[in-house]
């Protein structure tokens, strides 16, 4: 899953929600990495997450987490996000639902 530090972009002088939108990507969620950690309750140190940062060269405070992310954890993971940038007439999970 791709990911981009909202703690970069600000040190950079920029607006998050203008930093993470294009053409292509007209949309966006926040979430903290602790959401992340807490979501991910594997007990077998190999099979957790990694949650880290990897630069591109158009896009330096890209990051990304790598594992297996089951249907059940993306949908506990978007019910504890919040809309950055809210696309219309798209309704994510809350936690009432």
């Amino acid at each position: 899953m791709s990911v981009d530090s909202e703690l970069c972009i600000t040190q950079r002088g920029a607006d998050p929600g203008e930093y993470v939108t294009s053409s292509h990507w007209f949309g966006a969620l926040i979430l903290d990495v602790c959401e992340f950690r807490l979501v991910d309750n594997s007990t077998n140190e190999a099979a957790k997450w990694l949650i880290g940062m990897v630069p591109l060269d158009d896009n330096v405070c890209h990051g990304a987490i790598w594992g297996k992310i089951t249907k059940g954890q993306s949908n506990s993971l978007q019910r504890k996000s919040e809309w950055l940038v809210e696309i219309p007439d798209v309704e994510k999970l809350s936690v009432d639902t």
